[in-house]
């Protein structure tokens, strides 16, 4: 490759990594959902099952998207994840307190909030590795009222997880474009300051041919 080719290219992929950049930020921010209304239903996620107990649901579980659960107002439901063994995928909300979380904004009349799905996993204990797709792929998923009753429960998918990271990738393209722009340019500039360079490594290049 002749030398005054390598400025070129450094500008081309530069420019390309920061527009996919830019756009992957455009795209994360619109699947994040931040202009849905704290008043909308769909501040909680959007629906992706309702029914009534007892009652199973089975589907493909991202592990970038948190599956919040609600279930009919002054019920006690049992939840289990019938396919698996892991005890860290359901996360009822009184681990963190916050039961109280759509009580406002996003409320559901008729429903509260009792805790998610979460399927993110980091650390693989038989190798040690830190992978965050561990958990993802399709799970059976029970619901049980304590008392045998028939009532209604629902599983809201909520992306804006995924939509973040999406943007932080978008992000990271974008820095990395312009480092690599930079790059080019100061190559580019060099370059035609000091032509000699390129004219004795292009002959170099085609005795050695």
């Amino acid at each position: 490759m002749h030398m005054h080719k390598v400025p070129k290219l450094a500008l081309g992929i530069g420019g390309i990594l920061f527009v996919l950049g830019w756009a992957t930020v455009v795209g994360g921010g619109l699947m994040a959902d931040l202009d849905t209304p704290p008043s909308s239903e769909d501040w909680s996620g959007t629906l992706m099952f309702e029914g009534s107990t007892p009652t199973t649901f089975e589907s493909e579980f991202k592990w970038s998207t948190t599956y919040n659960i609600f279930v009919q107002d002054g019920s006690n439901v049992t939840i289990e994840i019938l396919n698996s063994d892991a005890d860290d995928i359901l996360w009822p909300c009184e681990l963190d307190d916050d039961c109280d979380l759509y009580d406002v904004d996003g409320h559901i009349n008729g429903y509260h909030y009792i805790g998610d799905l979460d399927f993110e996993e980091y650390l693989e204990e038989s190798t040690g590795i830190y992978n965050p797709f561990t958990k993802s792929g399709t799970y059976e998923i029970s619901f049980t009222e304590e008392n045998g009753e028939t009532v209604n429960v629902m599983i809201r998918e909520d992306t804006s997880d995924a939509g973040i990271l999406v943007a932080i990738g978008g992000v990271i393209s974008c820095f990395a474009g312009i480092i690599i722009l930079i790059i080019g340019g100061i190559l580019s500039k060099v370059m035609k300051e000091n032509p000699k360079v390129e004219l004795t490594s292009t002959v170099n290049d085609e005795s050695d041919d």
